[in-house]
């Protein structure tokens, strides 16, 4: 009897301690809208909808005060979904979020926030939708539309289609916002933390996987929107940090807007991107702070600037130290009308086993950029950091009409001393390295040793600067039919570069013929 008196108690605290069974919400089914099954659900539930086209703003609510987590929006069995944002006018906070509270405080109350659907819930998981918003303004407040508003961290996008208006300059089709918001409550009386905003939004562990975002003047943006709003109001610097949102984006690919717009404005974050396709754009990646990495990723056609441009945005970054970026195994493939494939004005930017190919045949087109004098007036307000560089290592660059890497514009003081680094590299082009800019007293240094420099003219030292070159090699590579978007097409038969690095190992982006370091290039 004492035994059973034992056991049943344990069984009854087991069940009371038992978690809730996650549940399945079908929209139309158990909810007339998507929006409605959001409120309904708990934490943890799916929400499934049936075949068709909403047109909706969707609100998934992530306030200390109120949250929606760990939901999962997805098609039903065989069902195709899109998702269009109506750009209605928003009721405040209980409707749109922080947004929501940031749009009424900064004077847009009684117009549309041009935001489609806004991830504030830990945990989102969208997958298998196409989400849309066709906006052609924007709104008043933040400036920008977007389709997929991210401001809660842990979220996901698996196999979605994201995407803007391909026909206007003010949409992004991923919208990254994090900050610390309540610098605003000294001006609203207490009115972020009252509604559950008071700490600082990081919008962490973003995930992104096989998925394709979409055109708009910004196809991806991050932001730390806070910073920027102080920042008008006079706090210069703000007496707050900067909060740098963070996630990995896979196999992905990312398709731009021809006219004024690029692929992305890369603020504030710490992002790793994995075997991506990013390409057609007026302009590309405008890299302005935070820690960025990518991995396999081919950026071609881009047919006015740049590629990539790697430039700080003091307003939106914060004072953090300079952008720090990593290219590892990429092509940068396509012509350059404004005279490069990359351009590094202020950051600390390293390139590693990467392809740059131009296509155009002008002879002023480079591979890379490197102008380190373009420090703008804002550094002053921060402080300039003491030196910034570009490296790159185990590389190819094919411009037979052009040049591999142009290093201009030196700096003035005070800005920082530029250090440019170039190893185990082949260049197959007119002028290998071409070094100009008068001297404005703050060194400038280059180190370019161990390569093949194949050119009419190695290294073109016309700006003074501190050069240290040493076993530079002037043989043709042979390359295995170059000068096309293939990094195939960079595997070498010339053997007399096999045991040319600094290490006795072999020079360019993959190395001789019987290289496996082919099987890297998992993209293509």
């Amino acid at each position: 009897m004492r035994k059973g008196l034992i056991v049943l108690p344990a069984v009854i605290l087991a069940v009371i301690a038992a978690p809730s069974l996650a549940a399945t919400i079908t929209v139309p089914g158990m909810a007339p809208t998507i929006q409605a099954a959001v409120l309904a659900a708990a934490n943890g539930d799916t929400i499934e909808i049936a075949n068709g086209t909403y047109t909706e703003d969707i609100f998934i609510p992530g306030s200390a005060l109120f949250s929606k987590n760990n939901l999962t929006l997805q098609p039903a069995t065989g069902a195709t979904v899109v998702i269009e944002a109506a750009n209605a006018v928003p009721t405040g906070p209980a409707t749109r979020g922080m947004l929501g509270l940031l749009y009424t405080i900064l004077g847009g109350g009684g117009l549309p926030d041009h935001h489609g659907l806004i991830v504030e819930g830990s945990g989102t998981t969208l997958r298998n939708l196409t989400i849309r918003n066709m906006s052609s303004t924007g709104d008043l407040v933040v400036q920008e539309a977007a389709s997929v508003f991210v401001i809660g961290d842990n979220c996901t996008i698996d196999n979605c289609i994201i995407e803007a208006n391909p026909d206007n300059n003010a949409g992004r089709a991923v919208y990254v916002f994090t900050g610390f918001y309540a610098f605003l409550d000294a001006l609203t009386g207490g009115a972020v933390t009252a509604a559950g905003y008071g700490a600082p939004r990081t919008s962490a562990n973003l995930t992104i996987t096989g998925s394709t975002l979409k055109y708009g003047d910004a196809v991806f943006d991050t932001v730390d929107a806070a910073y920027y709003v102080a920042i008008l109001n006079g706090l210069v610097p703000p007496p707050f940090p900067v909060v740098h949102g963070s996630g990995t984006i896979t196999n992905t690919e990312v398709i731009g807007y021809f006219g004024d717009g690029g692929l992305g404005e890369l603020d504030a974050g710490n992002f790793v991107w994995n075997n991506c396709h990013i390409h057609d754009a007026n302009d590309a990646f405008d890299i302005g702070g935070g820690t960025w990495v990518f991995n396999d990723c081919l950026f071609e056609r881009s047919t006015n600037n740049n590629m990539v441009a790697v430039e700080s945005n003091l307003a939106e970054a914060g004072p953090t130290p300079l952008a720090d970026v990593s290219f590892n195994d990429c092509m940068f493939c396509g012509d350059a009308s404004d005279a490069r494939l990359v351009r590094v004005s202020e950051g600390d930017v390293s390139f590693a086993r990467c392809v740059f190919n131009v296509t155009e045949t002008a002879t002023v087109v480079q591979g890379i950029q490197y102008s380190p004098g373009d420090f703008d007036s804002d550094w002053a307000f921060f402080g300039f950091p003491p030196s910034s560089s570009t490296t790159v290592d185990h590389c190819d660059f094919f411009s037979p009409d052009g040049r591999g890497i142009l290093g201009d514009d030196p700096p003035v003081a005070p800005e920082p001393v530029a250090n440019l680094t170039v190893t185990n590299s082949i260049f197959y082009t007119t002028t290998g390295i071409a070094l100009t800019g008068a001297d404005a007293g703050v060194a400038r240094n280059a180190n370019i040793h161990d390569n093949d420099i194949f050119a009419i003219t190695q290294i073109d030292n016309s700006g003074a600067w501190t050069l240290t070159a040493a076993n530079n090699l002037n043989v043709d590579p042979q390359y295995n039919g170059p000068g096309v978007c293939d990094p195939l097409g960079y595997l070498y038969l010339n053997n007399s570069l096999a045991t040319a690095d600094e290490t006795g190992g072999a020079l360019g982006s993959q190395g001789p013929l019987e290289s496996t370091a082919v099987d890297n290039w998992s993209l293509y």
